[in-house]
């Protein structure tokens, strides 16, 4: 083994911390919602920072040091956000409000990145036909939106906005 123990410890902490940081960046709907392009990105990151969590050391015991460090790292800081509100907030983040009582909240759409379409495709996904059914819509903290509905239509069919409009 070329690197101290305490080193590799250090190393993989600082990865730690900087993937955390970019990926709580990047926003709850990369995080949530994988495309192809950010699955290669995700892997290119990994490979990116293997180097530099090993410092060239390739023994089995520097990977399972390593390991276990970035585990550890991982458990511990699910355990803090547990156990306190304020670290859960700052771990996790918050959940963003895109549909409040049926109409659209395009200022967190654009903060979150998420267009009209992949919302609407989204709500969808949830059996909605009309924006007016939803009373909630809402973009979780692992990047899912969950969806909670009026009971009936509150708007006038006339009045309505489709989710399924411009679809053939």
């Amino acid at each position: 083994m070329d690197l101290p123990l305490l080193e590799m410890i250090i190393r993989g902490a600082v990865v730690y911390a900087f993937v955390f940081i970019l990926l709580r960046l990047v926003g709850k709907k990369q995080i949530g919602q994988l495309s192809p392009f950010d699955l290669v990105l995700l892997l290119i990151i990994s490979e990116g920072v293997s180097n530099s969590l090993l410092g060239g050391e390739n023994s089995l015991l520097g990977g399972m040091v390593c390991a276990a460090t970035l585990v550890a790292l991982n458990y511990g800081t699910d355990l803090l956000a547990f156990q306190s509100a304020r670290a859960e907030r700052v771990i996790e983040g918050k959940p963003v409000v895109l549909i409040r009582e049926g109409r659209l909240n395009k200022a967190s759409m654009e903060k979150q990145k998420i267009s009209r379409g992949e919302l609407f495709g989204t709500l969808r996904e949830h059996g909605v036909e009309f924006l007016d059914q939803v009373k909630w819509g809402v973009l979780e903290t692992n990047g899912k939106v969950s969806v909670i509905r009026f009971e009936g239509h509150p708007a006038p069919p006339a009045e309505r906005e489709s989710t399924t409009e411009g679809l053939s």
